[in-house]
């Protein structure tokens, strides 16, 4: 597994999470808006730009040696995987269901799908009631 992939212009480059989920554009959307994009946990790339395309890839080499004897080389970029796991989040915005600006979208703008702050035991209250019948909860 590498981070940019066996080959091209940033094969040879060091990077971290961070470089690879902020050019495939996730560390964007992770982000509230009217914020500078804020540091996410190492799922978004590593565990599942990277993780996640390698092992899909060892499995399905292993299968292709017990069927034809061979084995096979997997490149899993971290890179690759997390701008593919943006797929969906861009054509969304391609239909026009998706903003491009950060908190004006039906996942991340409206009230009953963000993070807010009560005054609860300790911590935040997550309120995920995303489909009509559940916001009047």
């Amino acid at each position: 597994m590498t981070g940019w992939g066996q080959d091209g212009p940033k094969s040879k480059q060091a990077g971290h999470d961070l470089n690879y989920i902020g050019l495939s554009g996730a560390l964007w959307y992770a982000s509230p808006a009217g914020q500078a994009p804020f540091t996410p946990p190492t799922l978004v790339g590593d565990i599942g730009g990277g993780s996640l395309y390698l092992v899909a890839g060892m499995l399905a080499g292993l299968l292709n040696a017990q069927k034809t004897g061979k084995g096979t080389v997997v490149d899993a970029a971290i890179v690759d995987g997390s701008a593919h796991m943006m797929n969906l989040l861009m054509s969304t915005q391609v239909a026009g269901l998706l903003s491009p600006t950060r908190g004006e979208s039906f996942l991340d703008g409206p009230p009953w799908s963000r993070v807010i702050q009560r005054q609860i035991i300790s911590g935040f209250l997550f309120n995920v009631s995303s489909q009509n019948s559940m916001r009047n909860l």
